[in-house]
């Protein structure tokens, strides 16, 4: 895995997961994690239930063991209206 994150490929491509104000003073894997996991949370509090979710997963690829990402997105399965319960078992 490259250590530039600034997008994802495939289905999510439109969602910036690092805004580039972020970008040059991230030094490390876990400041982008954790820059990532903000940006979901701001998502979150904005109702961009999908922009949340998409900011969790990819902070959880750069950092597996961190239990907030995984907590955070695991919230969003029970906040999602209709289908949330299906994304997130897509994503498990």
């Amino acid at each position: 895995m490259s250590d530039e994150v600034s997008e994802v490929d495939g289905p999510l491509s439109t969602v910036s997961f690092l805004p580039s104000r972020l970008k040059s003073t991230m030094a490390t894997t876990q400041e982008r994690a954790v820059a990532l996991k903000n940006e979901g949370n701001k998502a979150f509090s904005r109702h961009d239930w999908t922009a949340a979710i998409d900011y969790y997963s990819k902070a959880i690829e750069l950092n597996d063991k961190e239990p907030t990402f995984w907590a955070n997105r695991a919230q969003m399965c029970v906040t999602l209206p209709g289908s949330g319960v299906l994304a997130c078992r897509l994503l498990a």
